[in-house]
């Protein structure tokens, strides 16, 4: 963890939910596994790969502060605690700082993953590609980054040339931020609420404003950049094995 934090130059900072969630910081680590969320099966891959540490972007008990105790009794919650212990898994948030890189690694992993790395404007943080359609984008970022299905509002035929991109769930403020200062034609969000962002857009759109959404789901949007940070981590480390794992998209669609 120290190592990680001293070869990014990352000061130190609190309060964060960057913490060491299980595990000894003592313990030798016999692999790493990346990922956004540590799920049952990528706790079970885990162990077949003979690794003990992962490194995870997203809460590990289903909320931000990884509060234990949040719900009394949760089964759940404690058959994953039993699965950790018994295999001796080390898990460590890495959340709050690799947000604080400049550029951002999660931002950079989904250029990468879209093949627009050479495409951001560092003066608006604004991508621009050659102009295509709303469906054309669509089509483009559902290939690259393997979604399946994702909303989307807007015209199809609209233009696109500038495209703002905010994986994750940042929130309605930075959402409008982002329009409002930048005027991309099209906004690429992890995810949002839907009466925050959701209307803001169903209105600027019946305003006449040339303006659409993508919501690429929280998992999709963030996975990109937890693969870039493993491959990152394998160059540092070739003495230990190093994996990147997707945790994939929970929902499924009827």
């Amino acid at each position: 963890m120290d190592f990680i934090l001293d070869e990014l130059k990352l000061k130190r900072f609190s309060p964060t939910v960057d913490i060491l969630k299980t595990g000894d910081p003592g313990m030798r680590v016999t692999g790493v596994v990346c990922t956004m969320f540590p799920t049952i099966p990528n706790i079970q891959k885990t162990i077949e790969l003979g690794a003990n540490f992962m490194i995870v972007h997203e809460p590990s008990f289903y909320n931000h502060e990884d509060d234990q105790h949040l719900v009394p009794k949760n089964e759940v919650l404690e058959k994953k605690l039993d699965l950790l212990k018994d295999h001796h898994i080390a898990i460590w948030r890495f959340h709050d700082y690799i947000h604080t890189l400049v550029p951002d690694m999660v931002l950079m992993g989904v250029l990468k993953k879209l093949d627009w790395t050479n495409s951001l404007n560092p003066a608006t943080s604004l991508v621009e590609i050659p102009p295509r359609s709303l469906g054309e984008v669509l089509a483009y970022v559902k290939e690259k980054l393997q979604i399946e299905h994702f909303r989307y509002e807007g015209d199809l035929d609209q233009v696109i040339h500038t495209i703002g991109i905010l994986p994750g769930a940042v929130g309605v403020r930075k959402h409008l931020n982002k329009v409002e200062n930048f005027h991309p034609d099209l906004l690429m969000v992890g995810e949002m609420s839907e009466w925050e962002t959701g209307e803001y857009f169903r209105d600027r759109i019946s305003l006449g404003y040339k303006s659409s959404l993508i919501i690429l789901g929280h998992a999709k949007s963030e996975e990109p950049g937890m693969e870039y940070f493993s491959e990152w981590l394998k160059n540092e480390i070739p003495e230990i094995p190093v994996h990147h794992i997707p945790s994939g998209d929970p929902f499924h669609w009827d």
